[in-house]
Parts: C-alpha cells; structure tokens; sequence
C-alpha cells in the first residue's frame, strides 16, 4: 500500500513543511490549491516532481509531512540467526574466568548440538569486539558489569540496558536486541545467577526452531526483577498514573490518568498544545513520555508500555498532520528525536507495528529530522568554534543517529539529506576543540551535555575524539563531583532546577566504564542512595551502570577545581590565570551531617551561557543533615506561565543570590561581574582559609575570606573597598532554608530542632525580607520533599554604611549551626578583629599566618584578625 493509501485510509492528508520562523508559529500547514491538484491528477510522482521545480527552495528544501521518499519498509528481522543453510551464524561470548556463564553457554550449544547438529563456537570477552555485530549475530552471557563485549555493545547502541542496576543480583533476563543495524544482525542476551539458570536455560530452548533452511533463537523478552528493582521500580499502575504531571500544560492541575491506553494517549497528546505564539509553553512532553515507555518496556516487558509507546507515535503524527492551522516546529525537538528514532528501530520489528504503521511512522520520522536540521542549520549553524553548546550537540546527536537508521533504506533523495546531516555533525563533533573540561556553559545541568553527547557519538560512530585519553571528561566529572554536596544532591549552580533526589551522574558512568576509582564510587553512589529507573530517558544512557566501588574517597581538605584554561583564554584572556578558579569546595564527608560549602568562581561574564551572576557567592552551605544558604536556584519566577516570558525574567543579576549587591548612579543593580581571584588558600589542622576577590567590581574591590572551623562553623570575613567613586545602597545578602528570627548580634534559623545562627558584631544594619523569586524553589519544597523548610525562602540583608572613595569597609559574619544546647558568640574587641567562642573542638593550638591574615586557635577559641584589605598580588597592581 502507498503512502497516499494509508493516509486517506487512516482519515490524514498530507501536509507541506514551509519554513521554520520560529517557536509557536505554523510550519507544517494544509497543501495549496496547486500542490491538492498535482496529487490529485498527477499522484505522488507528479507531487515530487513540482517540489523539486518550484522556484523558491532553500538550502534544507522543500518537503511534505509525512514524507514520500521510504516506498518499501526495512526486512522484519526480530530474531537472532544461529545458523543458515546448516552455516554457522552467531558467535556466543561470555565473561572471562565466569565458570558460571560458562556453563549457561555449554550446556546451550550441547543442546543445539544434539537437536540440530549445529555446533556453536564460544568465546570469552575480550576475543571478540563490538565490530563483530557486523558480520554476524551474537549472544551475550552476563549484563555489561560482568561481560566487556556488554559493556562496548551498550555504550555504541546505548538502547541496551542490562546492568547491574538492571536486574540486580538476584533477577534475571533473557532478551533480544534487535534492529541495531543495516545488516540485520542482532544480539540475545542472558543475565543470571545460578540458582535461576534452570528458567533461563528452559526459555532459551524453547525459543529456538527452525524457519526453512535457518535455524532461530526467536525474539524473546523476559524480565524478572530483582528484589532491589522490585522495590523500585514503579508498578505500570504508579508509573501510568505519573505521566500527566510529566505534561507542563497539567502543572498545577488534577490530571487523572486513563486506563484505557487510547484514552491516554489522547490525554497526554494535549501536550503538543502548549506551542502557541506569544503563550509559549515547552510542548514536547509526549515525545518525552514515547520514550520513556519504551524504556519502560524494556526493563520490565510490560506489553502495555510498548502499547502506548505505539499509540504515542501515532499522536505525534496526529499533531502534525491534524491540528487546526497547522503544527509548530516543537519545542526543543532537536533535543528529542535522534532518541526518539533509536527506540523506534530497536522495536518496529515487533508484532505490534503493522507493515503499514511502519511505512508512515518511518516517513513521518524522516520528515521531522529534516526540520530538525533547519532548524540546527537556521538557529545553531556551526563554523570551525572552538567551544560547543548543548544547543549544538542535541541537535547533531539527533541527526547522527537519524543518519545511521535512514542510511538504511539507500534511497537516494535521503541519502542526499544525510550527506548533510553527517556534514553538520561532523562540524559539531569532530572540528571542534576537545581538549578542554569547559565550553562556554557554567551550569550543574547543562554543562556535562556537550560532553556526554560527544561521548555518544564517539561511541555510535567509532570516531574517536579522545575524550576520554586527554583527561578533559575527567575533569569534567570532577567538577560534577565538587559540586556534589554531603547529602549526594547536586549544587545549583547557574540554571539548575533544585533537586533534592540524589545525583545519578551519567558522565561519571560513561567515564568509570574507561576508569574506575574515585569516579567509580562516585558513579554508583547516587544510586545505591536512591535507585531510579525511571523519568530521564532522553539524557540517560542506560545499561552502562557498573558494580560500585565501595569506599568514599578522603574529606576534610579544600576540593579546588581550577577554571580550564582555554575557557580562560576564550572568556577572559587577560586575566591572570594563576588566580583563575571553577568551584571550591569543603566537606567533612558524605554523610547528612556532615558540613559541605560550595563558593562559586566564574559567574555571568559575557558569552557564557546558563550562568548566573553569582560570583564569589557562597552557593550551598550545609551541616547537621539541614540545607542552610542556599542560592536561589533555576530564578524562574513564580506566576510567569509563559515559557518565553520565563526565561526573560529569571535573572535578577545578583539578586538571590549570597553575595554583595551594588547599585549604579541610577539605581540599577550592578551586573559586570568581573572574574573571581582566588588571591589565598590554605589548611592548618582543622582550620581552612580563603580569600577570594571581584577586583573592579561596580567602581569597589571586594575580598571575601573564608574560615572555615572543620565541622563546626564558617567565619566569612567580607571586606568592599571603594575606588574611584563612593559607594551608596550596598549590601550583603544571605538566602536562607528556614523559621528565621532574630537573637542578639543576629538572626537565628531553626529547621525542625537544629539551629544556624548567623551573628555579626558590626555596625551594618541588618533586616529579613522574602525571597520569593524561585518556582524551582517552591516546587522542592511545597510538596513536603524536603520536610525541615517551608516556601517561601527568607532573605537576610546587611546594609554597607556608605563609603567614600578611596576607604573600605568590613562586615563579618559566623554561621554555625548547633543542636540548640550550646550557642557561639563572636566579639570584636577592636577593628580588624573578631574572637570566636563557643563549643570548638580546635581547642589545641592551631596558629596561621598568611599574609594580611592570621588565625590562632586555642582554649576553646579562635581569635582572627585581618587588614582593611589584603594586600593585592603583583600581577593585579599593573
């Protein structure tokens, strides 16, 4: 049956593709009078013909959705070959030195040897690599923690997703991988212990029969979760109940999900509604939700799953080819449809894909990353950068593997997209510069991005861009674990929505598949804290969790990330580099509590991009199993339903964020927040110091020093230096977690019983306000996820005295937290000096000098004292 036969039998028409002019503006439209008549009279042939012919074409062209160019389907092939014509066709691999799997693999080829007179060849994991798929079939004993040959097949085809989160110890599985590449060869794969192998061996069995002169091991997916999985991983009832609230058009709303899968499918189609111009809201969520329920299929085999996943296809074809006016260019869909097209060739060989549904999804497919690429082409065109944004890589991922599977059906109109698409992803990927840790993005969220999508295509296409020899995705990941906190949460640095669930890292777990150590640790310990299956398909790479290393790396030194230094000679050249810093750190470990401080390095400086103007600001400080100063997160505010308005308003400059305020001659808070000098760094014993430095900062050098007490309190010692012009209407902020009230010398915060006290014997005048800009704020913590704080977040101000040009002013403050039956004071018997007292465990004698400054520890105090300000290194007096 033709395409135009399906589509008027199905009640679609097709559609012409314009032109991308932007978000919420109809693309994808009704054919004109001149195009209805060519089909009518001239059918599909005469249709291409006036397209190729028409005298406005753009350099991406001219198509319909869904496309016409896939005349005939890719070969079924759901199973695995083990023979053909009495010729052996599949290899069997199995984990070195495992006596176990080898004896699953014995006792299968005896079996087939006996019943067809077929012997089978094993192999362990490393005679073999992931090349072989090319030319033969393969099966696979163990999950990608126990098998090497696994683990590289997961990490090319990403779908794969046996591992030792999945099943866990003591599930089992016996799968099929299929549609994984042009030949059609495909891969089974057995994971199991001993005491299942009687099951598994009987599924494999009878899974085998012969077709005509081959001899099959049928298409087969069984899954029995193991008992950490069990508890886990949703039910399809919890599961299917969660997907509205994945849908932001449902934010806010009562949503319930529908049993009936048509039902719901046509429920979270309503997602795609959210493109309208001018009231623009992200409208990808049902493409998002496909993918998970393939996923979902996948680790539980649940038919239901696969169902939806079929009948959301289908109402993304709906979107485009019925809504009233025509469809929109969807939102972020470069970021989804390379994804989206994996799932789609791994299970368009299943039954339930009709020959039919596979011509129109596969040509509907095909006309999507063509958009996909304008989009890219118009939006995100690329030259020979030296630095990569996710807006790049999402979108050339997406055309890589849309490349791989239309590459497929050899047609040569697609072939002649493809040469474009692989042009555009070979820019991307391949010409740029990968010896760096940092592009031009400093945000916890979108940062590992450009490198986990650079992994992936190197993995897909065997290119090898060494950013795993070079030490750069290292570094990456050690910033990811800087900015990790005690409770395993990631810090929200630049925009990043709060998240109060442990991190799962999946740079870590691409990297502890080349390296293991502290990255190994690090990779599995989100998880172990929290085991998630699902809900980030579309930035997850699954089957690639390793068995974890069972010891925390050392705490207690400062964890000092330094600024890479192409980044430095792209955003800030004439800095000097030796005072260059990313992230730095402090905890006294990894348990709840445990104190964790995190000051920020780079901030908003010009081109970088998903920063915050948060400089020198302290973004998390965390101790006795409470969040106490937080940043102000994601800076979405609350009540701004417009998406494009959203992003508009969320940054406030410095505002929201703890750190010194300045305003203008005109009132206007100062945003030119020049680099971050980390001018002092140093450890005696239990005592840490820093000081770091805007110098040239709104007319005024700030200093801020840090002392840090190991697990008992912070000292932040800030010190604003005037230059050329006085300083009016400064001040110092702290965002705070908590019922705030206020004690003598300060405020007190108490979070359900545990207490941080915030006290300052200077003469700056100091008020509450609400801080309530944050939604990503209110989200974490209105649902109770977080039980210790309540919305809104309290804003504690300290006003700076006016000061003139030329003078300085100092204004110190000790946060320390305590359990309510001891409290800490501070003194200041005379300027430039502070006296902490209170329960110290540094009572030995603990003495610093340093500079302009000088720490001494003893008798149950520390006495501090300082200079108006330090005095500034060489290379910043030129």
């Amino acid at each position: 049956m033709s395409m135009l036969e399906i589509l008027e039998k199905r009640g679609y028409k097709f559609r012409k593709h314009t032109e991308e002019f932007g978000l919420g503006i109809p693309s994808v439209v009704d054919f004109d009078l001149k195009l209805r008549e060519v089909l009518k009279y001239e059918g599909i042939d005469g249709l291409e013909e006036c397209l190729k012919n028409r005298m406005y074409s753009p350099p991406w062209g001219l198509w319909t959705f869904p496309s016409f160019d896939i005349k005939k389907n890719l070969p079924r092939r759901p199973d695995v070959v083990l023979a053909q014509d009495g010729k052996v066709c599949c290899t069997i691999v199995v984990p070195e030195n495992s006596p176990i799997y080898m004896s699953f693999a014995k006792e299968f080829v005896d079996e087939i040897k006996t019943d067809y007179g077929i012997e089978l060849c094993i192999v362990d994991e490393n005679a073999v690599q992931p090349e072989a798929l090319e030319k033969q079939h393969l099966i696979l004993f163990g999950g990608s923690h126990q098998n090497r040959m696994a683990l590289e097949l997961a990490l090319k085809y990403r779908t794969m997703f046996v591992d030792a989160g999945v099943p866990g110890e003591d599930g089992w599985i016996v799968t099929t991988h299929c549609g994984l590449n042009a030949r059609g060869h495909n891969i089974a794969q057995v994971c199991s212990d001993a005491d299942n192998k009687a099951k598994v061996m009987d599924i494999l069995k009878d899974n085998v029969a012969e077709y005509g002169l081959s001899l099959l091991l049928r298409n087969v997916h069984r899954v029995e979760q193991g008992s950490v999985m069990k508890q886990h991983f949703p039910s399809w009832e919890n599961y299917k109940e969660s997907l509205p609230g994945r849908v932001p058009h449902f934010k806010g709303k009562d949503v319930e999900a529908p049993d009936d899968l048509q039902e719901l499918s046509e429920l979270l189609a309503l997602g795609f509604d959210g493109g309208t111009f001018g009231n623009y809201i992200s409208n990808t969520a049902p493409v998002d939700i496909a993918v998970g329920c393939a996923h979902y299929y996948h680790l539980s085999g649940d038919e239901r799953a696969l169902e939806l996943f079929h009948k959301l296809l289908f109402r993304l074809v709906d979107y485009y080819l019925k809504t009233p006016g025509g469809a929109s260019y969807p939102s972020d869909l470069d970021f989804r449809v390379g994804v989206l097209i994996l799932y789609y060739s791994r299970l368009e060989h299943l039954p339930l894909f009709s020959e039919e549904d596979r011509l129109l999804l596969g040509n509907m497919l095909l006309s999507c990353t063509r958009a996909v690429h304008e989009h890219a082409f118009k939006n995100w065109a690329v030259e020979d950068y030296t630095v990569r944004h996710n807006h790049e890589t999402f979108p050339a991922l997406s055309l890589t593997y849309a490349s791989e599977y239309f590459s497929r059906f050899n047609v040569d109109e697609i072939n002649h997209y493809i040469a474009t698409w692989d042009k555009y992803s070979k820019q991307v990927f391949e010409k740029g510069l990968w010896n760096r840790s940092k592009q031009k993005e400093n945000s916890r969220s979108y940062e590992p991005f450009v490198y986990n999508h650079a992994a992936s295509y190197s993995f897909f296409t065997g290119c090898d861009l060494q950013l795993f020899s070079n030490g750069m995705f290292r570094q990456l990941c050690e910033r990811e674990f800087v900015a990790t906190d005690n409770f395993f949460r990631a810090v929200d640095y630049g925009d990043t929505p709060i998240k109060m669930q442990a991190v799962d890292s999946v740079s870590a777990r691409l990297l502890a598949a080349r390296q293991d150590g502290t990255i190994r640790w690090f990779a599995g310990e989100g998880f172990r804290r929290e085991p998630r299956y699902t809900g980030k398909e579309l930035h997850d790479y699954p089957g690639i969790r390793l068995h974890q290393e069972a010891n925390p790396p050392e705490s207690g030194e400062w964890e000092n990330r330094p600024l890479d230094e192409n980044f430095m000679n792209d955003f800030a050249p004439d800095f000097p580099h030796e005072f260059a810093f990313d992230k730095l750190a402090f905890r006294t470990g990894w348990n709840d509590e445990d104190q964790y401080l995190l000051l920020e390095g780079v901030g908003e400086i010009n081109k970088i991009s998903h920063a915050h103007y948060e400089t020198n600001g302290i973004v998390r400080l965390n101790h006795l199993g409470r969040h106490w100063i937080v940043s102000n997160g994601y800076g979405k505010r609350i009540g701004v339903k417009d998406r494009s308005k959203a992003f508009s308003s969320r940054q406030l400059g410095p505002l929201d964020h703890n750190m010194l305020i300045l305003k203008d001659e005109e009132g206007k808070i100062v945003r030119d927040l020049p680099m971050n000098a980390l001018i002092q760094l140093g450890q005696e014993k239990d005592i840490l110091y820093s000081t770091s430095a805007l110098l040239g900062y709104g007319h005024a050098n700030w200093f801020r020093t840090l002392v840090v007490n190991s697990g008992e309190y912070v000292l932040v010692i800030d010190r604003i230096q005037a230059l050329d012009k006085a300083l009016e209407k400064a001040h110092i902020e702290w965002n705070c977690l908590g019922k705030v009230s206020e004690m003598d010398g300060g405020f007190r915060i108490e979070q359900d019983g545990i207490f941080m006290d915030i006290i300052s014997p200077s003469d700056w005048p100091a008020e509450q306000r609400v801080a309530d800009q944050s939604l990503s704020w209110k989200q974490a913590l209105n649902p109770g996820v977080y039980p210790y704080a309540e919305f809104p977040l309290t804003k504690l101000v300290s006003h700076a005295p006016g000061i003139g040009a030329g003078r300085s002013s100092t204004l110190v403050n000790l946060l320390a937290a305590h359990r309510g039956t001891s409290e800490y004071s501070l003194e200041s018997p005379r300027e430039n000096q502070v006296i902490v007292k209170g329960p110290v465990s540094a009572s030995q004698r603990t003495k610093v000098v340093d500079g302009d400054l000088s720490v001494n520890g003893r008798n149950g105090q520390c006495d501090v004292r300082f200079a108006d300000v330090p005095d500034l290194p060489a290379p910043f007096k030129e």
